[in-house]
């Protein structure tokens, strides 16, 4: 089994999952890229732009 994600970070090894020989520990990063953190950067400043100008938002959760 592989873990690639956690209840707490940072993980605590010493947990029961993780001292099993059958789990795998791997890190949380499939979206880490260069084209995801530009859409990002993209999604924000026109959330600002929409923010100055009185706009609803994109993307907004609560």
């Amino acid at each position: 089994m592989a873990l690639d994600v956690f209840w707490e970070v940072p993980w605590d090894p010493a947990d029961p999952p993780y001292q099993r020989e059958d789990v795998v520990v791997l890190p949380h990063v499939a979206g880490s890229t260069e084209e995801a953190f530009a859409r990002i950067a993209d999604i924000v400043a026109g959330n600002v732009q929409r923010l100055l100008g009185e706009e609803a938002l994109l993307h907004r959760i609560a």
